[in-house]
């Protein structure tokens, strides 16, 4: 996948289109799209908590 469709999955999913629409739209699988949105969270997630420890540590 490359990373034009990767972000294109990450703006259609702030238009609150499900994975399964996402999918339809690019011609691609429900769980490439998963996978995307799943992948994104998570780094979202790191982000955050390496920012709350960073201002909790010093």
């Amino acid at each position: 996948m490359t990373p034009a469709q990767k972000q294109e999955i990450l703006n259609l999913r702030t238009l609150k289109l499900t994975p399964k629409q996402i999918a339809g739209k690019l011609g691609i699988k429900v769980l490439e799209v998963n996978a995307t949105i799943h992948n994104q969270a998570e780094q979202r997630r790191i982000i955050f908590y390496e920012s709350v420890l960073s201002d909790f540590c010093f």
